[in-house]
C-alpha cells in the first residue's frame, strides 16, 4: 500500500476537510452587522465565494467611515471571534465526512505523515486542533498569524506554510508530499485539487488530479 509513490506526507488545506463555508458567512453577517445593524443574510449572498477581507473591505468602503484601515483591521478581529464562537456551537457537523478520522489514521498506519495549513488565526487553530477529531490524529500544522491579509499574500503564505511543515519534519523530496488544497474549490464548489508537488516551487493552478470527495484521495495513493 502507498508504494508506488513512497508518499511521506499528505498536506490538507483546512477548508477541504472542515464544513466552514456555512459558518464563515454566519461569522461574516455577525460581523458587518457592527457597522451596518440592519443588513440580512441573503443581502452577502453575492459575496458567498468571496474572501473575507475582500467583503470587510467593500462594506467599510461603501459606509465610508472615519479611519477605515483602523475599522477593516478591528473588523478582521471580530471575525474571528464570531467565527470560533460558530466553530464551538457547531463541533458536531464540523467535518466533511465523517471519515476523515478513519483516513488519518490510515495515513499514520502506513508511516505517511498528516500535516494541515489554513490561513485561520492562532485562536482558531487551538479550537480546531484540540477538538478529537484532529487530536493525535495530525502530525503538524501551520496556520496563518497574520489574520488580515491580501488574497494574493495568502497563496504565497500557503506555499510559505507547506515548505515549513516539510522542512520540520524533515522532508527534502518533494515529489514525495501529495497537498490538497480548496483554491479550484472556490470556482466549483463540488471538487478539490490533488496536487504532487515537483519542487519547492507550489504552483496550485497545475493540479494534477481533481476529486470529487476528500475520501477518493485514497485511490490515488496505491
Amino acid at each position: 500500500m502507498f508504494r508506488k509513490f513512497k508518499i511521506q506526507m499528505v498536506v490538507f488545506n483546512l477548508p477541504t476537510i472542515i464544513n466552514d463555508k456555512e459558518l464563515i458567512h454566519n461569522s461574516m453577517l455577525h460581523t458587518i452587522r457592527l457597522i451596518n445593524p440592519n443588513i440580512k443574510k441573503e443581502q452577502l449572498l453575492p459575496f458567498y465565494n468571496l474572501h473575507r477581507n475582500d467583503i470587510i473591505n467593500y462594506f467599510v468602503n461603501k459606509q465610508k467611515i472615519n479611519s477605515p484601515q483602523i475599522v477593516k483591521t478591528n473588523l478582521a478581529s471580530e471575525f474571528h471571534y464570531f467565527l470560533k464562537k460558530e466553530l464551538i456551537n457547531n463541533q458536531k457537523n464540523l467535518l466533511i465526512h465523517k471519515k476523515i478520522p478513519i483516513l488519518f489514521s490510515t495515513l499514520k498506519n502506513n508511516n505517511i505523515k498528516v500535516g494541515i495549513t489554513s490561513d485561520y488565526s492562532v485562536n482558531i487553530q487551538d479550537s480546531i486542533m484540540n477538538h478529537s477529531y484532529f487530536k493525535d490524529k495530525v502530525d503538524d500544522f501551520m496556520f496563518d498569524i497574520n489574520i488580515f491579509s491580501t488574497n494574493s499574500t495568502i497563496l504565497k503564505c500557503n506555499s510559505n506554510k507547506i515548505n515549513i511543515l516539510l522542512r520540520r519534519n524533515e522532508i527534502i523530496e518533494y515529489n514525495r508530499v501529495i497537498i490538497v488544497n480548496n483554491y479550484l474549490s472556490q470556482q466549483y464548489p463540488k471538487f478539490n485539487n490533488i496536487t504532487i508537488m515537483k519542487d519547492k516551487k507550489i504552483n496550485m493552478d497545475n493540479s494534477n488530479l481533481t476529486v470529487s470527495c476528500i475520501m477518493d484521495i485514497e485511490k490515488h495513493l496505491y
